[in-house]
């Protein structure tokens, strides 16, 4: 199996339902991730509420 401990991670898509998922997982995995979405906002507000859950992985977003 792919290690995803401190691997970097691009998701589109990432204020959706899939893309909150796939970001949950691979952060609770240990990755780094770069979050972009056509809806800034939303994906800022997603940001926050995962960063609080998960404290794991990184998030850089761009939004």
């Amino acid at each position: 199996m792919t290690q995803l401990r401190e691997a970097v991670v691009l998701i589109t898509g990432a204020a959706g339902g899939f893309g909150q998922e796939l970001t949950q997982q691979l952060l609770m995995a240990g990755s780094r991730l770069i979050l972009t979405d056509l809806d800034k906002a939303v994906l800022q507000q997603r940001v926050e509420l995962i960063q609080c859950e998960v404290t794991t992985g990184e998030v850089l977003s761009l939004a």
